[in-house]
């Protein structure tokens, strides 16, 4: 765990100017440090050309009773903290419009300027196709070298990150929330294992909730940290489009899966096909492109994390007695959670975490409408 020096006065310049100010880059980047700026004296704000009268009179406010209170949450959760203009902040971070003036992690800490990184996002309402593309090319693509980061929302980001943890590897979710905020609820299995395997992030302190604007606001970060973005399903106003808008405003590689022109699913990304986005029909056709760029990383983990078939039946020998009562009521024909949870009697959250674990052992697949099936 890791709290910068400039923690205290980061988290007080977003107090003041909020999140995703492009003033508060220009402010570190004209007097030196959040330090620097929360010392300006009055007469020093006042000449201050690019803020405006309010964004001045908050400065003036130079109480960092809260900033302190969230450093200590940190501390007694185990979260690390970096402020813009740190050394070990990430550049790929530090060059875009907005950085997050603060970013909170919890989990391994990955450096994302060296690591081939990779998003893999896509709409909530997954059809099956999506579904299946979203944790098959996930799975590839985390087996070939490629840290999978996505959002840790129902649909895709979920399917992304499955797929990410079932080849073996590493996943980090960036969420629109606090670090310590599982939202949505369902994903808290899934969510404990992102933290042990690889790590969350957020520009958010700790605590906050799930808001309306967070998510839009925090693709930029998605984009920012990875080489490129995959959009697997989505239609014409889906957030995952705003993170490949961001991916390409940034320079980024942009990639998408073809799909029926008809489908609503499929209108955004079929959008991005046709004004920027590059064709993926496999996860080669992404891999390829980092090859010669990140060659000690790409498929040279292709051959490792292989699970033998063995391995799932052993896996089923040794189920727990709850988990036993949910396969017990699952068969190749999709079965809704809500009648898995009233045949079982257990809770649904319960349940949700018990059907994450056998998803995460390849032994029960997500179909839309909250269903699910055995694989085997």
């Amino acid at each position: 765990m890791k709290i910068s020096d400039n923690a205290p006065y980061a988290i007080w310049m977003n107090q003041m100017l909020g999140y995703g100010n492009q003033c508060t880059k220009q402010l570190v980047m004209q007097f030196g440090s959040p330090r620097a700026v929360f010392d300006l004296t009055s007469d020093e704000i006042e000449h201050i050309q690019f803020l405006n009268k309010k964004q001045k009179s908050m400065l003036y406010n130079k109480n960092l009773e809260y900033a302190y209170s969230v450093i200590e949450t940190c501390k007694e959760k185990r979260i690390s903290v970096y402020c813009f203009g740190d050394e070990d902040y990430p550049d790929c971070l530090s060059v875009i419009y907005a950085p997050p003036m603060v970013l909170y992690e919890k989990g391994k800490h990955f450096d994302y300027d060296k690591i081939p990184a990779f998003a893999v996002v896509g709409t909530r309402y997954l059809t099956e196709y999506g579904r299946r593309t979203a944790f098959d090319f996930a799975k590839d693509l985390a087996k070939s070298g490629l840290l999978v980061v996505s959002g840790m929302a129902d649909g895709c980001d979920a399917q992304a990150h499955l797929g990410a943890l079932k080849a073996g590897k590493p996943t980090v979710a960036v969420l629109g929330t606090g670090v310590d905020v599982i939202y949505p609820k369902v994903n808290r299995e899934l969510y404990e294992y992102i933290v042990d395997y690889g790590a969350v992030l957020s520009e958010y302190p700790p605590g906050t909730k799930a808001t309306h604007y967070a998510f839009p606001q925090r693709n930029r970060i998605i984009s920012a940290l990875t080489m490129g973005t995959l959009v697997v399903e989505g239609d014409l106003d889906s957030g995952s489009l705003y993170t490949a808008d961001h991916a390409n405003n940034q320079g980024k590689d942009v990639f998408a899966i073809p799909n029926n022109i008809y489908a609503e699913n499929s209108r955004g990304t079929n959008q991005l096909l046709k004004e920027f986005a590059l064709m993926a029909i496999c996860p080669s056709d992404i891999v390829e492109r980092y090859v010669d760029r990140f060659p000690e990383y790409l498929y040279q983990e292709a051959k490792k994390h292989t699970v033998p078939h063995e391995k799932y039946l052993e896996f089923l020998k040794n189920l727990t007695d709850d988990q036993k009562l949910v396969v017990a009521e699952l068969s190749h024909k999709p079965k809704y959670i809500d009648e898995i949870v009233r045949k079982t009697g257990m809770p649904a959250g319960k349940v949700n975490g018990i059907l994450t674990i056998l998803m995460l052992n390849d032994i029960v697949y997500m179909v839309p409408g909250n269903s699910y099936a055995l694989k085997l």
